[in-house]
C-alpha cells in the first residue's frame, strides 16, 4: 500500500502542467464554439487546425508558446493557486485563439 501511495503522490500536477493543460482546454472550448456559431466547417480539432486554418493556426501556437515560456520562465506560477493557474491557462489560450481567428466583418 505505501508504494501504491507514493505513485499516486508522483501523479501530482504542478502548477506549470496545469497551466498548459488549461491552455489546450482553452483551444478545443474555442474550436467547438466556432463550429457551434458556424463560423467553420471543420468536423473534427485537427481539421480545424491542420487544414482549414494553417496560418492562423500557426500564429496562435506562436502566440501561447511565446506567452507560456515568460509565463512559466518569470515564476509566477509557483506563487498562484491551483485554480488561479487553471483559469489563467484557459482564458488564455481561449482569447489568443478567439482573437486570431476572429471572423472577418462583412
Amino acid at each position: 500500500m505505501e508504494e501504491f501511495t507514493k505513485f499516486l503522490s508522483t501523479l501530482t500536477l504542478s502548477n506549470t502542467a496545469i497551466y498548459l493543460l488549461a491552455g489546450l482546454a482553452g483551444l478545443y472550448v474555442q474550436y467547438l464554439a466556432a463550429r457551434t456559431n458556424g463560423r467553420t466547417g471543420a468536423t473534427s480539432f485537427a481539421d480545424y487546425w491542420l487544414k482549414e486554418t494553417p496560418g492562423m493556426s500557426v500564429a496562435t501556437v506562436v502566440t501561447l508558446v511565446t506567452v507560456a515560456g515568460f509565463t512559466i520562465q518569470s515564476g509566477i506560477l509557483t506563487a498562484m493557486t491551483a485554480w488561479g493557474v487553471l483559469s489563467m491557462g484557459f482564458l488564455k489560450g481561449f482569447a489568443f485563439d478567439a482573437l486570431i481567428q476572429a471572423p472577418t466583418t462583412k
